[in-house]
């Protein structure tokens, strides 16, 4: 509010004016930076012709009135440093304009630094170097003004441009004695100011009667009648500053200088010293600013301090800025001044050491990490315990609304020097108080420091972290705390819901979706089957943009392994039957070889299980067979690698759904492939049984048309294997006769025939065709036998039953009743 208030002075005696800016500074001006359009302005105002340096000259005031009401008092000081260095590069500046403005600027800078010493924020050696310059720009101003005044008498006719340039230097001469007769106490000074400020007033002397008062109605004479109103108290006339004051009390006053008064005959009250006065100001006012009230009256008041009424009045304002809270400038005052109007070992006293000692500290130690090193800690450690002390004060409850305060630098303390558990509690005391954001927020701080958390503590970071998000969800520490939750309480679904709310607008949205997308697979792994849809395609909606973002940056490793490994679980994820997202597979599938042609990170051991992925996809597709090509690489190049078995059962599954290829030596290998990944006694499983027999009858197959011996011998290996799991099952029965009647024992060949024959329907097909095999086989050991088997059969079946077996058995038994007859 000081600051405020302070800025209204800086604009207090000066003229408004709007003035055509450049392109480039107004550009610098919307972009907000102040500093670098002065920069500008000021490069303009020197290299520039004449033409620039005019417009440059003119918003220079401007811009420099804005740094001035943003600035502290080493920046007034640097300011007013330019100002004058623009003088001094330009010592004859060609318009009157440009003069003008520089003395405008000049004016603004050091006028801060006066108002600023009125409130003993700028020292006075600062305030003798603004009133020094002063000193130098008045001979300047007084020249211009008599230049100017010989330009206005010697025209032809009234020239209103003109005349408006006497009143803006007339003002500026006249504020400018004023301050100078105000630092010194130089009355010739103030009968100058006075009379300057008669003549803006078209007066010939600063009286009632000589002014026209009417003028009050607007700015520039409202405000030289304030000048001449304190021109007066300076020179302590009979006729005191008052009826002045009442002329600008009334209605018709400008108002922003009318609002002003109360404020100014303060003022006065103070550079004359005038206790009494000053402490029913402090118990009455209700028109001034109570922290420029309290802060201006204790400073002045103090450095009077043997004075009894002085004493009386610092002991009020500090008070009273307890009282609103400002315990920053009661901070300041006492360390400038002493603590001699504070109660010794009282709570005040107490928490304003504490604080000067907390401020001297982090200007040391400026890190937001609790301290490291054991000095740094202790030193941190001793300034807690002053805040400890300030809290146990006696008189702790006449300042309940400041403990809180207290407890918040007692807890910074406490967790800069690493008493973590200590913090916390103290933060969650001031939780109570108006800073309750900060507290809330450094008690969770403090605990995540504290490793293991016992069972109540991890409970009471809990509520205070449910509670930080319900009151403050907008700030970017609910953002990190939304992230920090969640990554610690990944499969928790409101966590995830949580970071997926954090806007696009802030800062570390890309840090939430990230932990969202890591949270969202990690809920994957362990999902449904009623889940999968859901989570598969929220976790593809994010992590998708994420994985083109991280594979733009081509020269990084790391964002490189990222994009590979986000695109990986895309990729698992994209193609499971309860997802598929064919085109976010790809895409994954599209970075990765994007990665891989860069070879700044090796895709090497991942190379089968992107090329398993690439082989479901293509069967999504429905492309099986650049899906069997691609299987058929793998198993030739990794056989017994677990993502080659995958990858072959994939195949064989989507064939035993669309059908198997004509090529039964593709049958063979992939069947093969994944019986090489099983034990012998896995062939008989239930799951496995299609594949093994398939597999057996292509390697039958394919031995008879090749005459590959070890083909025959794969069949009837894994035929036998079939039958000693399943030893009933009529088609595994009948391929092991055949595999053992070719390949294997004719007799182990009769005994499933003859165990099919009597399993089978009388009459039916498979009976027959066992029925004729059993009797072959009887045949090629004992004819007799065959033959009586045969008329038995014939004489029970005369047609000999179903074809083509039927045909079979009439000449069987026509061969070997032949061959009877012949013997």
């Amino acid at each position: 509010m000081s600051q405020q208030l302070i800025n209204i002075f800086s604009i207090l005696i000066l003229a408004q004016f709007t003035f055509a800016q450049e392109e480039v500074s107004s550009w610098l001006q919307r972009m907000g930076c102040v500093d670098l359009q002065a920069t500008y302005l000021e490069e303009q105002l020197e290299n520039g012709n004449r033409t620039t340096q005019v417009k440059a000259a003119k918003q220079l005031a401007d811009v420099y009135a804005t740094m001035l009401a943003r600035a502290n008092q080493d920046m007034d000081k640097e300011l007013l440093q330019r100002a004058i260095e623009l003088f001094n590069r330009i010592p004859a500046a060609g318009t009157v304009e440009l003069r003008l403005q520089l003395f405008r600027a000049t004016y603004i800078a050091a006028e801060q630094i006066l108002e600023r010493y009125r409130l003993r924020i700028s020292n006075r050696e600062e305030a003798q170097i603004a009133i020094t310059q002063l000193q130098n720009v008045t001979n300047n101003l007084e020249s211009f003004r008599q230049t100017l005044l010989k330009r206005i008498r010697s025209a032809r006719s009234n020239n209103d441009h003109l005349q408006q340039q006497l009143g803006l230097v007339t003002s500026y001469l006249a504020w400018t004695r004023y301050y100078i007769a105000w630092f010194d106490n130089n009355k010739k000074e103030a009968e100058k100011a006075s009379q300057l400020f008669a003549e803006i007033l078209l007066g010939d002397r600063p009286s009632l009667q000589s002014v026209s008062l009417d003028l009050k109605q607007h700015e520039s004479g409202a405000r030289a009648i304030l000048g001449i109103a304190l021109c007066k108290s300076l020179l302590q006339y009979p006729s005191d500053p008052e009826p002045w004051f009442e002329e600008l009390e009334d209605p018709e006053t400008w108002s922003s200088v009318r609002s002003l008064v109360p404020l100014w005959k303060f003022f006065l009250l103070i550079d004359q010293k005038k206790w009494d006065e000053i402490l029913i100001e402090l118990d009455e006012s209700n028109e001034i600013d109570k922290t420029l009230l309290y802060r201006v009256s204790a400073v002045h008041s103090l450095e009077h301090y043997a004075s009894e009424k002085a004493k009386e009045v610092a002991k009020k304002s500090l008070e009273g800025l307890i009282e609103i809270g400002q315990l920053g400038i009661l901070s300041d005052i006492v360390h400038q001044y002493g603590s001699q109007a504070l109660q010794k070992d009282g709570f005040i006293s107490k928490y304003i050491e504490g604080d000067f000692a907390f401020k001297q500290a982090r200007e040391i130690y400026k890190g937001d990490e609790p301290a490291k090193d054991e000095e740094t800690q202790n030193k941190f450690a001793s300034i807690a315990e002053i805040f400890n002390q300030a809290i146990r004060s006696p008189d702790i409850t006449e300042y309940e609304q400041l403990e809180d305060d207290c407890q918040i630098l007692l807890g910074l303390s406490l967790y800069y020097s690493s008493q973590y558990q200590k913090a916390a509690k103290a933060f969650i005391e001031a939780a109570e108080g108006d800073n309750k954001e900060q507290a809330v927020w450094m008690a969770i701080v403090s605990l995540d420091y504290l490793n293991p958390l016992t069972e109540e503590l991890e409970l009471t970071k809990e509520e205070l972290s449910v509670l930080y998000l319900e009151n403050w969800p907008n700030t970017e520490h609910a953002t990190q705390l939304t992230i920090q939750r969640s990554s610690g309480a990944s499969e928790n679904p409101a966590n995830i819901e949580d970071l997926l709310a954090i806007p696009h607008s802030d800062p570390r949205y890309e840090e939430a979706q990230r932990q969202a997308a890591r949270s969202l697979y990690q809920m994957w792994q362990s999902a449904s089957i009623e889940q999968q849809s859901y989570i598969g395609n929220r976790y593809i909606t994010v992590a998708l943009p994420l994985m083109v973002s991280d594979s733009t940056i081509s020269e990084d490793a790391h964002a490189n392994e990222v994009a590979a490994i986000r695109a990986l679980r895309i990729l698992e994820i994209s193609l499971h039957p309860q997802v598929h997202r064919i085109n976010a597979s790809l895409r994954a599938l599209e970075i990765l070889k994007l990665i891989d042609t860069r070879n700044i990170f090796s895709l090497q051991i991942y190379q089968n299980e992107i090329a398993y992925r690439r082989i479901l996809s293509l069967l999504l597709q429905d492309s099986p067979e650049e899906a069997t090509t691609q299987l058929l690489e793998m198993i030739e190049t990794s056989p017994e690698d677990r993502w080659t078995n995958l990858a072959s059962k994939q195949v064989w599954g989507d064939w035993s759904l669309h059908g198997f290829p004509e090529n039964q030596h593709d049958i063979y290998v992939v069947g093969t492939s994944i019986l090489q990944q099983l034990k012998n006694t896995q062939y008989g499983h239930s799951e496995f049984i299609p594949i093994a027999y398939l597999t057996a009858q292509t390697a039958y197959q394919l031995f008879l048309e090749r005459n590959d011996l070890s083909l025959g011998e794969t069949a009837l290996e894994i035929s036998r294997e079939l039958i000693n799991q399943q030893p009933k099952i009529a088609k595994l029965l009948i391929q092991n006769a055949e595999l053992e009647n070719t390949l294997g024992d004719s007799e182990i060949a009769l005994q499933r025939w003859k165990l099919i024959s009597s399993g089978s329907p009388t009459g039916s097909e498979l009976w027959i065709r066992a029925r004729f095999n059993t009797i072959l086989l009887i045949s090629e050991q004992s004819p007799e036998k065959a033959l009586a088997l045969l008329n038995q059969h014939h004489t029970l079946y005369p047609n000999y039953g179903v074809e083509p077996y039927g045909t079979k058995l009439r000449e069987l038994h026509t061969k070997l009743r032949g061959s009877s007859n012949g013997s």
